[in-house]
């Protein structure tokens, strides 16, 4: 599960960005030995004169294949789906059917920078951040949209240790930082919570 948030994986996923179409990646467990989360990544190279995509289906499986029967089924699921859009309004993507069977939610994106929405338990979600990313806010529970102001982080914000984490004059090695409001300097959230909503733009921001 490295190469969809991985800063060092950016090269890779440009390379599929511009040189393959058709890209569909599915998330769930797969290895028989250990249960850990893994990714399956299906595309095509682009011939000759044809130009990248710029979107990608990505996928999340409630649960492994059963079989290699059951996988085959599901890849076709897939294939044949119309699959909703993130940029659409809030649906939490297109549940993938065997029959009558659930087997998972899949959602068309934009191919951006750090494909964000693999592995996500539900694409409301993303969905919520893609839009806050482009100024509109859509609240549960009516989902109503509202135009909202955006500012860069360090402009209400500072991101560094925690009081909690800094012995001496230097803080612990490695403390996760957190950001701490300007307005209420005493109240401070992991910057790692904020990782849909930006997390480069926090990083960028630590002192």
């Amino acid at each position: 599960m490295t190469a969809p948030p991985g800063v060092n994986w950016q090269k890779f996923r440009d390379l599929i960005r511009t040189e393959y179409s058709g890209l569909v990646v599915i998330s769930g467990r797969f290895s028989a030995d250990t249960g850990m989360k893994e990714i399956i990544i299906s595309a095509r190279k682009l011939g000759k004169d044809e130009g990248p995509d710029s979107r990608g289906i990505f996928v999340s499986l409630d649960a492994p294949p059963r079989s290699t029967l059951e996988g085959v089924c599901t890849g076709l699921a897939i294939r044949r789906t119309d699959i909703l859009k993130l940029e659409d309004e809030m649906h939490g993507g297109t549940r993938i059917r065997i029959g009558d069977d659930e087997v998972g939610t899949a959602i068309d994106c934009p191919l951006d920078s750090d494909w964000s929405v693999v592995d996500v338990s539900n694409y409301v979600l993303s969905q919520i951040a893609y839009h806050i990313r482009h100024g509109r806010l859509y609240a549960p529970p009516s989902f109503a949209p509202a135009d909202i102001r955006l500012v860069p982080l360090q402009n209400v914000a500072d991101v560094g240790p925690s009081d909690l984490q800094i012995k001496g004059a230097t803080p612990n090695p490695g403390c996760q930082p957190v950001i701490r409001g300007r307005l209420t300097p005493a109240s401070t959230v992991p910057a790692a919570s904020i990782q849909l909503f930006g997390t480069t733009t926090a990083r960028r921001s630590s002192r």
